[in-house]
């Protein structure tokens, strides 16, 4: 099989791309002060915590072993959908909270992951991107959330 050194670049651009729900759902929020606005963004933070948790499955498969590092992934795995699960059920802002620390510890088991399994450099660099980017933008939203006089409820 010929590897395509580019490959990558399209997990990059879906990768970036998601982000959008992001910025757009903060942006509403901060224009339009909607209780919904703050739901979604929380809601999709919670998605994509899970996803994350799928990623590891899905390295793990491509592992094609029942080696240790794999049995790992598979507990990794579905350990981000219990924690996304439980930000949606607390009040939205301990549910920013409990995401805000999850990316973070996320990205450090990647990184542990990443460096134990010789996955790509591309990707470490990718996750810690966005883990930046996310993590800025909940706590923008939690500090919203918390500071401003002006937050609607309804």
């Amino acid at each position: 099989m010929i590897k395509n050194p580019n490959a990558h670049r399209v997990a990059i651009l879906l990768a970036v791309a998601g982000l959008v729900p992001f910025v757009a759902m903060l942006g509403l929020l901060l224009m339009d002060n909607k209780h919904f606005y703050f739901s979604g963004l929380v809601s999709y933070g919670a998605i994509i915590l899970s996803f994350l948790g799928a990623i590891n499955w899905g390295i793990a498969l491509a592992g094609k072993t029942d080696s240790p590092s794999n049995q790992q992934l598979y507990l990794w795995g579905v350990i981000p959908p219990l924690v996304a699960w439980s930000a949606l059920i607390f009040q939205q802002s301990i549910g920013l909270k409990i995401l805000i620390a999850s990316y973070i510890v996320h990205l450090l088991v990647d990184r542990w992951m990443s460096i134990k399994l010789k996955l790509p450099t591309w990707y470490l660099n990718l996750r810690l991107g966005l883990t930046l980017s996310v993590t800025s933008i909940l706590i923008a939203a939690l500090y919203y959330y918390q500071f401003s006089k002006d937050y609607d409820l309804g």
